[in-house]
């Protein structure tokens, strides 16, 4: 039981941990600096191709800022 939990909260801190590492827009514009012309498809992180595979997303690194994020939809 105790194994679980720990396989759970480590589960929970990778989740919240890349989700904020990568911000998410519904935009193709850098959320921090709003440029869109200085942006580079990349591929998608590990998380968003295993657990979340149904949404259609893309990743991008804005380089301008050097910020990465990942737009949905």
């Amino acid at each position: 039981m105790k194994i679980l939990l720990l396989v759970g909260v480590l589960f929970a801190v990778f989740l919240i941990g890349s989700l904020i590492y990568y911000r998410i827009t519904f935009k193709a514009q850098c959320p921090a600096c709003k440029q869109e012309i200085s942006l580079e498809r990349t591929a998608r992180p590990f998380l968003f191709k295993s657990l979340l595979f149904f949404l259609p997303t893309k990743g991008y690194i804005c380089y301008a800022c050097m910020k990465r994020f990942v737009k949905i939809g």
